[in-house]
């Protein structure tokens, strides 16, 4: 019998349980680090030291490929898809909520004389009204003077055509040529404005890993989405997670997993995307083209939470469009207000 068969991935149902079980398969193994690394080179794979005894340390979970490799090198190859299957599922699991210390209990208003009470000021918390009708009227105040500057240069598209209420137009300023770099950012369909491109497991099973999907914004956190400059207008698309670490999108060319986008560990052999600012219809944005291998886009043009996104031949088509915003600690804006702000 196989010294790793007691051995059973699928009942961990924690990140520290399957890391525990990663720790016993190399003990079992008898291989140091550095002959793990020189066994998976042996066998076509990359297994880095450094980034296993991370892993093992369990500083974070070990991205698929990785987790392959080391599977395959410790000698259990024959149940490499049993070890991603429990992968995938701890992987989704959302992070852990820090518990929350009580709060002392605050006395009652009641029992401060009002002689004593300090008189509020701008900066108190006492009037947080006062802040509102002030951040409510500086918006007025901005729209009216966006409004006025689009009449006064002629801007196409104000009033929008079929309006006649200029208040409750929208100017429409000029996409940039490149999307932000360097900070957090959304990444969003055009067609489905609410939701972001994040990880998340393929919905019919075909592929054990976590690929580019697209959910609700909101959901998205703690992962955080940055684009690196790859060189020659060409970007990275890198997500980050705190128990991961960092991983860019590589498109897969074969198998279960073809045309879909999958976070690699090794940054350096991940695909190369442009962006390419385009408009198709109502909608607006940015086409991401993957090196010479075709464009990204929502399966089937689908707007429901969940659905892959894909590498497919380029189409004048919005399902292949997506917005790029910087990510604030906030929700983005609404889907009507987005779509509108980024039209060229």
């Amino acid at each position: 019998m196989d010294p790793a068969d007691d051995l059973e991935p699928g009942r961990a149902d924690s990140a520290a349980a399957f890391i525990a079980l990663l720790r016993e398969l190399k003990r079992r193994s008898g291989l140091t680090y550095r002959q793990l690394e020189h066994r998976a080179a042996d066998q076509g794979g990359i297994l880095a030291r450094s980034t296993l005894a991370d892993v093992l340390a369990g500083k974070k979970l070990p991205r698929p490929e990785l987790l392959s490799d080391f599977v395959r090198a410790c000698g259990d190859g024959g149940r490499v898809d049993e070890w991603l299957r429990a992968w995938s599922r701890i992987a989704a699991q959302p992070p852990a909520v820090p518990a929350v210390p009580a709060v002392p209990a605050v006395p009652a208003a009641s029992a401060v004389p009002a002689e004593h009470a300090a008189p509020p000021t701008d900066e108190s918390p006492a009037r947080p009204g006062r802040r509102r009708r002030r951040r409510v009227l500086l918006a007025s105040a901005a729209v009216g003077v966006l409004a006025a500057a689009a009449v006064a240069a002629g801007i196409s598209g104000w009033p929008p055509e079929g309006s006649g209420d200029p208040a409750k137009a929208v100017v429409r300023e000029p996409l940039p040529a490149q999307p932000p770099v360097g900070s957090a950012v959304w990444i969003r369909p055009a067609l489905a404005p609410g939701l972001c491109l994040s990880d998340g497991v393929v919905r019919d099973h075909r592929y054990d890993s976590l690929v580019a999907v697209q959910r609700p914004c909101e959901e998205t956190a703690p992962q955080r989405t940055t684009l690196v400059n790859a060189g020659v207008g060409t970007y990275r698309i890198q997500w980050h997670r705190p128990e991961m670490g960092p991983g860019c999108l590589r498109l897969r060319g074969q198998g279960a997993g073809a045309e879909l986008l999958e976070p690699w560990d090794k940054c350096d052999l991940a695909s190369h995307f442009r962006f390419e600012p385009a408009r198709a219809g109502s909608a607006s944005g940015y086409r991401i083209r993957v090196n010479e291998q075709g464009c990204v886009g929502i399966k089937g043009g689908g707007a429901e939470t969940g659905t892959e996104a894909v590498v497919e031949p380029c189409v004048e088509d919005g399902r292949q469009i997506f917005t790029v915003t910087e990510a604030t600690e906030a929700t983005p804006a609404s889907p009507t207000a987005s779509t509108a702000s980024t039209a060229p």
